[in-house]
């Protein structure tokens, strides 16, 4: 890794990390902050892609392939790694096809860059991890869940969370390697489909109004939550993968606000004074129980000086302001 010859030039500014999952919803994210901050940028994909941005360089591997992971690493100099690739959905009726996929994809990935010398993994957890909340964490009080909460997953999909968390944890102790897990708030911002389940509506409160469409939501527009923007995660996950020094082993994300979809409702309108947008009232907006909570992101500013940059408003005229440019660039 060449040394950072200009002061000038942020923390972790050129270098090389390499991104898994680069082509999701949030990998997008991550990448456009990653060559914001001037890194380069390696991108993991199962098949062959083209990219007009030089920082970017598609590398073709599988996620469980060690030897082509580390080789990958090694050619290309990765200083640090950030794994997001997992199945979501798919997953749910079968359990070895998750552990291969999401369990088995971040023991390869660990040990890939622990034979390349990497300097650190971040490794994208979730929050479904802690399972649903209730008592002090849960509705109304919604006290910050902190990093060291008792787990109990209750889907397939944070098993395999919970047992990629509890590998890294074993990377870090047996064989030193800096790999942080980060767990963070409900996400919304394009990209986010039907894959996503309950939580693809907070994108389409956003989209479908700019686009003139009406948004009908049946229930749960009582229910607060921290929605945080999938840019907002990206600029944390990148924080913490370049921030100096050592890091605790999980860290957490938040926006610091809590917000109801009855309270995006009404942003939007104020923005966009057209909209037809209809929210009923109740809990659990999700529809099957989803994990509402705060999370407690004191931590993260702490140690790796994370601090959101948007408040609903704020992310809410973003994104409204992505969708019309968006729209405009394909019209």
């Amino acid at each position: 890794m060449p040394p950072r010859a200009d002061p000038d030039v942020p923390q972790g500014a050129r270098e090389t990390v390499l991104v898994t999952g680069a082509s999701g919803a949030i990998g997008r994210c991550v990448v456009e902050e990653l060559l914001a901050g001037k890194c380069r940028v390696i991108a993991l994909s199962r098949q062959a892609r083209q990219s007009p941005e030089s920082p970017l360089v598609w590398c073709v591997a599988d996620i469980n392939d060690v030897t082509a992971l580390a080789e990958i690493m090694r050619r290309e100099g990765v200083a640090r790694v950030i794994h997001m690739a997992a199945a979501i959905l798919n997953s749910e009726g079968d359990l070895p096809g998750a552990l291969a996929a999401n369990t088995g994809g971040s023991a390869a990935v660990f040990e890939a860059a622990r034979r390349s010398e990497v300097l650190r993994v971040v490794y994208t957890s979730s929050k479904a991890v802690f399972g649903p909340l209730s008592g002090v964490y849960g509705h109304p009080e919604f006290r910050p869940v902190p990093e060291d909460h008792p787990r109990n997953p209750k889907s397939i999909y944070a098993l395999t969370k919970c047992l990629s968390e509890d590998i890294a944890a074993f990377y870090r102790s047996r064989y030193g390697l800096d790999v942080v897990s980060v767990r963070f708030g409900t996400s919304s911002g394009p990209g986010k489909g039907p894959q996503h389940a309950g939580a693809a509506m907070l994108s389409e409160i956003v989209e479908n109004p700019v686009r003139g469409i009406p948004v009908v939501i049946p229930q749960g527009g009582d229910q607060r939550d921290d929605i945080m923007y999938t840019f907002e995660v990206a600029q944390g996950i990148v924080t913490i993968c370049l921030a100096p020094g050592p890091l605790s082993s999980v860290l957490h994300l938040d926006s610091g606000e809590l917000v109801s979809l009855r309270d995006i409702a009404a942003i939007i309108r104020e923005e966009i004074p057209s909209a037809e947008i209809s929210v009923g009232g109740g809990m659990d907006y999700m529809g099957y129980g989803g994990i509402y909570c705060r999370l407690d992101g004191s931590r993260a500013r702490r140690e790796a000086g994370y601090r959101p940059r948007f408040n609903s408003r704020g992310w809410i005229r973003d994104y409204i302001a992505r969708t019309r440019r968006a729209l405009t660039a394909t019209a």
